[in-house]
């Protein structure tokens, strides 16, 4: 039977990261979609950006298209947004999948779960970084990470060309939004299945970055995926049919 998938996005991504998976969704003649959250991609506008615009952008959306019984994707980053948002459309969402994202408690932080040593790898230690103009440091903002930090940590397993042009599309994420408070009761009393937050190191970071992602703890239309790849999304677009069964 055919789905309907809304597909969000992490951390420097834009709706063009699922390409692949769109597809692979596409034949199996279910329909996905992929909005960028608010401030992110290429020629957005990032100044005073917070969480909830980007709660707010996915909201509108699913409204704006009149979608129902939704499958929402969470990847990374996006795994907060899709909390939120349950919390906001709990009636039209059919299940969520929580794919290699980030899952917070009541009033947590996305800073408040990422280790030092994760943060600390963000910071440029050669020429090798992402140009950030002097207004856009102005404006808050969380630059892509350095071509090593991305290369070696983030997307390991891909070849260097996968690799370098996936890195050339990130663009500056607006800092509050990793620095917002999450009132998040409401969506540990919603009926729809939910995780068991749960910080761990996954077994392919194990010789990089500790990266705290959720497993464990959903229900028959919900779903954490711990994925066999490394963390960057493209990597599942490498392998879709792995990670999406439907």
């Amino acid at each position: 039977m055919s789905k309907t998938f809304v597909l969000i996005h992490g951390t420097w991504h834009g709706g063009w990261a699922w390409k692949y998976v769109v597809r692979h969704l596409s034949q199996k003649e279910h329909i996905a979609h992929t909005p960028t959250l608010a401030g992110h991609g290429p020629g957005a506008v990032r100044r005073g950006i917070t969480h909830q615009h980007c709660v707010d952008s996915v909201v509108a959306y699913i409204r704006y298209c009149n979608l129902r019984n939704v499958v929402l994707v969470g990847h990374s980053f996006g795994g907060t947004v899709v909390q939120k948002v349950a919390e906001k459309l709990p009636d039209r969402i059919a299940g969520i999948v929580f794919l290699d994202a980030l899952v917070l408690n009541d009033n947590e932080r996305v800073f408040d779960i990422l280790p030092d040593i994760f943060l600390e790898s963000l910071i440029p230690k050669s020429g090798n970084a992402t140009a950030i103009t002097d207004s856009e440091n102005a404006e808050g903002l969380l630059p892509p990470p350095p071509w090593e930090t991305w290369c070696d940590h983030f997307i390991q397993d891909a070849l260097e060309f996968v690799a370098r042009s996936t890195w050339e599309q990130l663009s500056p994420e607006p800092a509050q939004v990793n620095l917002d408070t999450l009132d998040l009761k409401c969506f540990y009393s919603l009926a729809i299945p939910k995780p068991t937050p749960n910080t761990q190191e996954t077994p392919d970071h194990a010789d990089h970055l500790p990266c705290p992602l959720v497993c464990t703890g959903m229900g028959t239309e919900s779903s954490a995926v711990r994925c066999p790849s490394s963390h960057s999304v493209q990597r599942k677009n490498a392998y879709p049919q792995t990670y999406f069964h439907a």
